[in-house]
């Protein structure tokens, strides 16, 4: 998901980060703008993300429960850690990926194509 939502902001934006580049930016430059905006956005979603988990966690849970037994819902910290460490490191990928497109955009190939 994070990895399709880079790639979409790239090529929705492909034009005018290859106009920066005409403009004298560099592609390290270029390339902060798109992924300080996919770091906020992965950030912002990781509180989110964990109270969705719960509350999914819980209804199973309780989607279960019987009269003749019950599933307790325990969730440790560790299991945030991880969690947030998996996404981060999907996040780090794919920016990788974009970021190795962005080095690589054809500047007169995007700048010719209309609107």
């Amino acid at each position: 998901m994070i990895y399709n939502s880079a790639r979409i902001q790239l090529s929705e934006r492909a034009r005018e980060l290859a106009s920066l580049r005409v403009f004298g930016f560099t592609s390290r430059e270029v390339s902060s703008v798109l992924l300080t905006e996919l770091g906020i956005m992965v950030v912002l979603a990781q509180p989110l993300g964990w109270v969705i988990g719960k509350s999914f966690s819980a209804l199973v849970a309780k989607g279960f429960e019987s009269d003749l037994f019950r599933i307790p819902l325990i969730i440790n910290p560790s299991t945030y850690a991880v969690s947030s460490l998996v996404v981060l490191a999907a996040a780090l990928l794919s920016a990788l990926i974009v970021r190795r497109r962005i080095d690589h955009l054809d500047l007169i190939r995007v700048l010719k194509t209309r609107e």
